[in-house]
């Protein structure tokens, strides 16, 4: 693989072009990472990479938010790719089966994510986002995605207090540098800027 890091900075400068993103046809999530959002655009680049091909998003919510970039960023990329999303919330079905009508390389994955862990964890996975929304599973979805190893994580409100821990544990740890952090200014949660944090796989980054 190309070096991660180039990946990741490559993709900050793409997401300050003009392009067409994709229109949210159904109900949108006030606090999802759609490209009308700056991380949206970053992350529609990553996943717009033509080695970037196997991304999980942690969680769907309405289908409006980030899974929604990664689908059209890697139906634009013309290549052999996929998409995996997870939502347990049994209400917000049929706006994701709106939203995400026609992406044909996504899979949402309906109930708990410890039903679908097993699974998870057998994927070659390239770009995690990653933004829990529950307090009750944080560290459990935290372990397991560790376990997994992504190459690229995109690990979103890093200034949420109940998720900072795991962020500064992240960050300390050998196995992930970070390449960048920031702010989406169209975003906020509890009255804050919503920020996000980008790190790559130590093993996979080249210093230059």
């Amino acid at each position: 693989m190309t070096d991660v890091k180039s990946i990741v900075l490559d993709a900050i400068e793409c997401a300050e072009q003009a392009r067409t993103y994709p229109v949210i046809r159904g109900q949108k999530y006030q606090h999802g990472f759609d490209c009308g959002t700056y991380i949206g655009k970053i992350i529609w680049c990553i996943a717009n990479h033509p080695e970037i091909r196997t991304v999980v998003d942690f969680f769907a919510n309405t289908g409006s938010g980030a899974i929604l970039s990664i689908a059209h960023a890697q139906q634009e990329s013309n290549n052999n790719k996929v998409a995996y999303s997870v939502e347990r919330n049994t209400t917000l079905f049929t706006e994701i089966d709106k939203n995400l009508e026609g992406y044909k390389n996504v899979n949402i994955l309906k109930g708990d994510i410890r039903q679908h862990a097993s699974l998870i964890e057998t994927l070659d996975i390239d770009l995690v986002t990653y933004d829990p929304d529950d307090d009750e599973i944080q560290q459990y979805l935290f372990e397991l995605v560790k376990k997994c190893r992504p190459k690229i994580w995109i690990y979103h409100n890093i200034n949420y207090s109940a998720w900072y821990a795991n962020y500064l544990e992240l960050i300390s740890c050998t196995q992930y540098i970070e390449i960048g952090k920031g702010v989406s200014p169209e975003l906020t949660f509890q009255e804050q800027n919503q920020e996000f944090s980008i790190l790559v796989r130590s093993d996979l980054y080249t210093h230059s």
